[in-house]
């Protein structure tokens, strides 16, 4: 949408569905539950996987190259100096990607939705959104913690899934008490439902 509108969505479901402001996400191609990641998402795995260089950037989990960019003349622009990575969130000025170079690592880089970028697709994804819409009636706690993360809540009956930085499930419990003693240092997003289908998602930090 060249109107740049912040309500632009990616819920089409094929690319026959595709509207002005409706976009298909690519990463849909490769199966359920896989996604384009969004400015937080980004912003969870630069801090998770310590990217502060392109170096640092392929050493990663998600091995993220610098290949340049394609501007809206359909020249290509820094191919083998910087990185940058489309994310699927919206902005009033174009669109928001990851970019990267030996100066500087910004998850909330932008450019215009006509230019060419470079994609990675993460896997439940949607996990990684944090929101506060529940946060009156969780208590999660100690956060960072070391060991084990307490929820305290009202809610009789919840599902509780936990997270890794690349959008992973790495837990599934009933429990209101987590264990993380043997999982690695680095940010987790733990993610509540309740009985009646609410959502409520926190990072956590483990030390």
């Amino acid at each position: 949408d060249l109107s740049n509108q912040l309500s632009d969505t990616w819920s089409a479901a094929t690319p026959a569905a595709v509207t002005a402001t409706d976009g298909c996400d690519p990463c849909r191609a490769l199966g359920e539950g896989w996604k384009m990641p969004s400015q937080t998402d980004w912003e969870l795995i630069v801090e998770k996987e310590v990217i502060t260089s392109p170096s640092k950037a392929y050493d990663s989990n998600l091995k993220l190259t610098i290949g340049g960019n394609r501007d809206t003349t359909g020249s290509f622009n820094f191919t083998g100096v910087r990185g940058y990575y489309w994310s699927r969130t919206t902005s009033s000025t174009g669109a928001k990607n990851l970019y990267f170079s030996t100066a500087i690592v910004n998850p909330a880089a932008g450019g215009p939705r006509g230019q060419g970028s470079s994609v990675r697709c993460l896997k439940g994804t949607a996990a990684l959104g944090v929101n506060d819409n529940l946060k009156t009636k969780f208590n999660i706690y100690p956060n960072p913690t070391r060991s084990q993360v307490t929820i305290a809540t009202t809610q009789s009956d919840i599902m509780v899934k936990l997270f890794n930085a690349i959008g992973q499930q790495v837990l599934t419990t009933q429990s209101n008490v987590i264990n993380m003693s043997d999982m690695a240092s680095g940010i987790y997003i733990i993610q509540i439902q309740t009985e009646n289908g609410e959502t409520y998602s926190q990072k956590i930090v483990k030390q």
